[in-house]
C-alpha cells in the first residue's frame, strides 16, 4: 500500500487519463521543451508545502501539485492557446468535483500558479492546485 503522495498522485492521473489527456515520461516544464513528438500529454508534480502541528500524532499537511500538460504548436498557435485555456478550466473543474480526489483532502486551485508559456514548438500549460489534509502520524517498527 501506498503512501498519501502516491495515492493522491495516482487519482489525478486518473481523472486525466478519464479526460482523454496522455501520461508521458517525458520531462518538460516552462524552462524545458519536449524532446519527442507529444500533443496533450501531461506529467506531475508534487512538493511539500507545509506542515501544521496539530494534537498528539496529527498534522495538517499542504502539497502543491502541478500537472504540466504539453500541446504541440501545428497551424494555429493561437487555436492551441484557447485550447489550453479550456483544458484548464477543465482539469481544474473535473480534480475539484471527482469523488476519489475529495476524500482525500481539502483541494483549492492555486491561479497564481496557474499560467502557459510557449516554448519552441510547443505551448507549456500547468493547472497548480494544493491538498490539505489531517495526516496522522505513527510510529514505525
Amino acid at each position: 500500500m501506498g503512501g498519501y503522495l502516491t495515492t493522491l498522485t495516482a487519482a489525478v492521473e486518473a481523472v486525466l487519463l478519464g479526460l482523454g489527456f496522455k501520461a508521458t515520461d517525458e520531462i518538460f516544464d516552462f524552462d524545458h521543451t519536449p524532446g519527442s513528438v507529444i500533443n496533450r500529454a501531461y506529467r506531475v508534480e508534487a512538493t511539500p508545502l507545509a506542515n501544521e502541528c496539530l494534537t498528539g500524532n496529527a498534522m495538517i499537511a499542504s502539497w502543491s501539485v502541478d500537472i504540466y500538460v504539453a500541446y504541440r504548436l501545428k497551424r494555429d498557435p493561437h487555436a492551441v492557446w484557447g485550447l489550453a485555456q479550456d483544458d484548464r478550466e477543465l482539469i481544474e473543474n473535473a480534480i475539484l468535483m471527482d469523488p476519489g480526489v475529495m476524500a482525500l483532502g481539502v483541494v483549492l486551485p492555486d491561479q497564481k500558479a496557474t499560467l502557459q508559456k510557449y516554448l519552441e514548438e510547443y505551448l507549456v500549460s500547468k493547472v497548480a492546485l494544493r491538498f490539505d489534509y489531517v495526516r496522522q502520524l505513527t510510529a514505525t517498527p
